[in-house]
């Protein structure tokens, strides 16, 4: 997947992997080709797959990796994005 966004120069970088998720920061305007790509590159069949037996792939959109589940913990007002 690196490789597909370095070589389309997509607004995109992976920045970590967490057991089975793939976690990603993505300019708004490239959410849809990024999530189309990463679909394909995860679900390919590469020879070790059970015939009839697809890969599954679900994509979570977030602002953060907690997808909102802290927000009553801390204000975002408060934070300064630089």
């Amino acid at each position: 997947m690196n490789e597909y966004i370095k070589s389309t120069n997509m607004d995109a970088k992976i920045f970590a992997l967490v057991h089975d998720s793939i976690l990603a920061e993505v300019h708004e305007n490239c959410i849809d080709e990024y999530v189309a790509a990463i679909k394909q590159c995860v679900q390919k069949d590469r020879g070790v797959s059970i015939p009839g037996t697809p890969v599954g792939c679900d994509i979570e959109i977030g602002d953060d990796y907690s997808m909102g589940k802290f927000e009553k913990y801390y204000d975002s007002s408060e934070l300064q994005i630089s």
